[in-house]
């Protein structure tokens, strides 16, 4: 599924639940999107868990924070893209990071 496609169906998920990108509280949203990184470290720590399931709920949780601030996600993450590409890569202790050190 493409990111526009799934930001509409959150935003109509969220309409419909009287919820739209004035009603949401990007402070909550950001509290809840934290909550899911750390069920999803979670599950990678403690084997326990659906680490597929947690990283959906990240990327859906990343979403709607987009909704609540008008951010076009799908736009975001391809200009986010196309910098990564350009950057050099880092081994950092065995792994690879595209972000500086």
């Amino acid at each position: 599924m493409e990111i526009n496609k799934l930001q509409r169906e959150l935003t109509i998920w969220l309409n419909e639940r009287g919820l739209n990108s004035k009603t949401i509280n990007e402070w909550i949203q950001l509290s809840i999107l934290m909550e899911e990184v750390g069920e999803t470290s979670s599950v990678l720590t403690k084997g326990k868990g659906n680490l597929g399931e947690e990283i959906a709920d990240v990327i859906i949780s990343a979403v709607c924070l987009g909704i609540s601030k008008q951010i076009n996600v799908q736009s975001e993450i391809k200009k986010k893209l196309k910098e990564l590409q350009g950057r050099k890569s880092y081994n950092v202790d065995g792994h690879i990071r595209i972000t500086h050190v």
